[in-house]
């Protein structure tokens, strides 16, 4: 199954609409918690998928992914 470009960017505004109501109503003393992730907080969670949704948007763009570029530079290559 193809997904035209345009389809795939209102699916990602719209997960980015649903994600932005969580953070919304997510109370303040949820984000220091432990996440499911063993050695993450919530708040290292959503850090990382912001991170990400700006590498993601620069990618569409035809920009330079300085996140990626960077993260890559600080671990000697790797993105893993």
């Amino acid at each position: 199954m193809t997904i035209d470009r345009t389809t795939l960017l209102g699916v990602a505004h719209a997960e980015r609409a649903r994600l932005g109501r969580t953070i919304q109503f997510t109370t303040p003393d949820v984000w220091d918690l432990e996440s499911v992730c063993a050695g993450w907080r919530n708040r290292d969670i959503m850090a990382h998928l912001a991170a990400q949704e700006t590498a993601a948007a620069q990618l569409v763009a035809s920009e330079p992914a300085v996140e990626f570029d960077a993260f890559r530079e600080a671990n000697g290559g790797d993105l893993w």
